[in-house]
């Protein structure tokens, strides 16, 4: 039973593979509301450095000399969490490994509870409906497209004889290789700009933050038919792609979270810009936009952004605040997402907000939230805890 146990945590361990912990996100994640964490020192700690995808091979060796010689603790609280029945004993949320656990656990939670049930009842057979339209506008859009794809293709090969023949960009984009490749197991993806925002408040349900003034670039989401949710795939890839093609077209940074609310979805602007000086967009449903300074209560959430479980979070979220006494905005709700799409499912970091109405804060700020991360030596606009070095 030990020996089973043992053997689950160790497939738990690699499932979680590799978050930081240099910049941890305190969790506030479904159904917890008790914080548990290891003694300072403990083994769990070492796992969690071992596993840190920015942890050096040196400092992963050392951890592992470490764990040797804690055999004794691991085998107790093996045997323990096994009596129990309790993984946060072997996988503390308060932790990276620990928090991918119970990321884990979530996304099979969604994928049974919304995720089939949408493609068997909703997504599936809207997607066998729009197939004919699909195969006319591949038709007659081909010829267009296979041209902007050829010459696409013939820009990149003469960058990448550029690349090849210049030892500086050669190391940049090995950078931004290695960048990427650690984003795919990374919460918080590094090297993208955030708004800049202050942690007023933290508890175990939600975070308020008071966020400085920010610009985006904005589209309108809209389905092909009205029962088509914002969330859906479909609908949210038609925004995406129109925003991105603004940002690359200007040859602007992307940067993160991407905002959906109300019937939008938003772009933060990169640090410096603005409606007024950003470049002006050439199609017309994409609009610039400034957001003034507001004071905001986030709920993050692992997993998958469905319709289901943004419900559930925004009605946590919104207890935890009615119970608290905080007034909020409700025509105010967003979803922020901040992965690219390949980062594991459970390692995903999205949130759900809310503005609140005269909120006042404590004397005390918990927290800053700007890192010393240098992007364009532009650090003051880096804010996330876990935005990376």
């Amino acid at each position: 039973m030990i020996r089973t146990a043992a053997l689950l945590f160790v497939i738990a361990s690699i499932q979680a593979f590799i978050l930081p912990s240099k910049h941890r996100f305190t969790p506030f994640l479904q159904g917890s509301t008790v914080s548990i964490g290891p003694e300072s020192g403990s083994w769990q700690e070492d796992v969690d450095k071992i596993l840190d995808v920015d942890t050096t091979c040196d400092s992963r060796r050392e951890k592992a000399t470490e764990l040797l010689s804690k055999s004794s603790a691991i085998f107790d609280d093996v045997k323990s969490a096994v009596e129990e029945r309790d993984i946060k004993k072997l996988a503390p949320p308060n932790l990276a490994y620990g928090k991918a656990v119970v990321g884990l656990q979530a996304f099979r939670r969604q994928l049974f509870s919304d995720v089939i049930p949408d493609l068997l009842f909703n997504e599936g057979p809207k997607m066998l409906q729009d197939a004919p339209r699909l195969v006319n506008e591949l038709v007659t859009d081909g010829p267009k497209s296979m041209s902007k794809a050829m010459s696409k293709g013939q820009e990149l090969v003469e960058k990448a004889r550029d690349i090849s023949q210049d030892p500086t960009m050669l190391q940049n984009t090995l950078d931004d290789v290695r960048r990427e490749v650690k984003n795919v197991v990374k919460s918080t993806p590094e090297g993208l700009q955030t708004p800049s925002y202050k942690v007023l408040k933290t508890e175990d349900e939600y975070e308020i933050r008071q966020y400085s003034s920010y610009s985006v670039c904005a589209t309108e989401l809209s389905g092909d038919s009205n029962d088509q949710s914002n969330m859906s795939p479909l609908v949210t890839g038609k925004g995406f792609n129109k925003l991105a093609g603004y940002i690359f077209g200007q040859n602007l940074d992307m940067t993160t979270p991407v905002i959906i609310g109300s019937g939008e979805m938003e772009f933060v602007l990169p640090s410096g810009l603005t409606s007024e000086s950003a470049p002006i967009p050439e199609e017309m449903d994409v609009m610039l936009r400034d957001i003034k300074e507001e004071c905001v209560a986030v709920r993050e959430f692992t997993g998958l952004a469905t319709d289901g479980e943004i419900m559930r979070q925004r009605a946590s979220l919104e207890d935890a605040l009615l119970a608290d006494g905080i007034a909020y905005d409700n025509l105010s709700f967003r979803v922020l997402q901040y992965n690219p799409p390949y980062t594991l499912p459970w390692l995903r970091r999205n949130e759900v907000a809310l503005t609140l109405i005269e909120y006042i804060p404590e004397a005390t700020i918990v927290e800053e939230s700007v890192e010393d991360v240098a992007v364009d030596d532009e650090t003051a606009f880096f804010s996330a805890p876990e935005a990376g070095d």
